[in-house]
């Protein structure tokens, strides 16, 4: 079972695909089947299994998706996003009310919220 460092009163979310790339101790990276386990209430990693765990490894509560051979990038942090601007001016206020609510963006980017992780899934 997956669940190591996670409260079990915590409702986990779980990622699955055949084709994770994770990161190994030395730095390098390597493209394998993985799960990965989120908590919830802080969106961290909690555990990776190089190896694609069925739904039933996990208790009933937990949210289990299974990507099948999408690409996960578990640590990615996307920088690409652009404010709204365009030919109408705006502030910079203005701009990032709309960038956080969602506004114009690199376009390759799904958000999914779980719980209070976000899960992306990229659709180049």
């Amino acid at each position: 079972m997956a669940v190591s460092d996670s409260s079990s009163a915590e409702r986990l979310v779980v990622l699955a695909s055949t084709r994770a790339v994770i990161t190994l101790p030395d730095d390098s990276l390597v493209l394998t089947p993985a799960t990965i386990t989120l908590s919830p209430s802080t969106g961290r990693i909690v555990d990776i299994v190089h190896d694609v765990l069925p739904a039933s490894s996990f208790p009933a509560s937990t949210t289990y998706i299974d990507h099948g051979d999408k690409v996960l990038l578990p640590g990615l942090v996307d920088a690409h996003g652009k404010q709204f601007g365009g030919r109408v001016r705006e502030t910079w206020v203005r701009g990032q009310k709309v960038f956080e609510f969602g506004g114009r963006g690199g376009g390759f980017v799904e958000g999914k919220p779980v719980g209070e992780a976000i899960v992306e899934r990229r659709t180049m």
